[in-house]
């Protein structure tokens, strides 16, 4: 049927408790075109071609409220999605220990509804607010003491 399974993961040291005010105060602080450019990264390859595509307007500095507010809603819906998960409060997302780590997995089908768990994931992570809030922004040395 064409459907797959995509996921998304963050991890954070034992001990460390996120700093999700942190995560909001760097969202609060960032221009809109720093926003679209994250969401750009999660959704395609191109800026242009996603803000068209999303805002139906190539030039951030042209936007009505009504965008500016949108994008904005989006990066917090990212944070408030995270921080559910970290509390236990999703049903698509899980959390386990590896290696000195708490992971949180987050997984859906490519079928069917937007699998926002993983856009917001992912989206939290362009964003830049891992580094805020504790959790490992370099995945490729999460797991080095294994």
């Amino acid at each position: 049927m064409g459907a797959d399974l995509i996921a998304a993961h963050l991890a954070i040291p034992f001990g460390i408790k996120p700093d999700f005010d942190a995560a909001r105060a760097k969202v609060t602080g960032m221009t809109d075109l720093e926003i679209a450019t994250a969401m750009a990264e999660v959704d395609c390859d191109n800026l242009a071609d996603y803000l068209r595509w999303r805002f139906d307007i190539a030039d951030p500095t042209a936007w009505p409220e009504k965008q500016r507010n949108e994008i904005r809603t989006t990066a917090n819906n990212a944070i408030e999605t995270v921080e559910d998960a970290w509390n236990d409060h999703r049903r698509d997302a899980v959390s386990f220990e590896v290696a000195n780590h708490i992971v949180m997995v987050t997984g859906e089908m490519t079928w069917g509804d937007c699998p926002d768990g993983v856009y917001d994931f992912t989206l939290f992570t362009e964003l830049g607010l891992c580094e805020v809030t504790g959790f490992c922004d370099d995945r490729s040395k999460q797991f080095s003491n294994v």
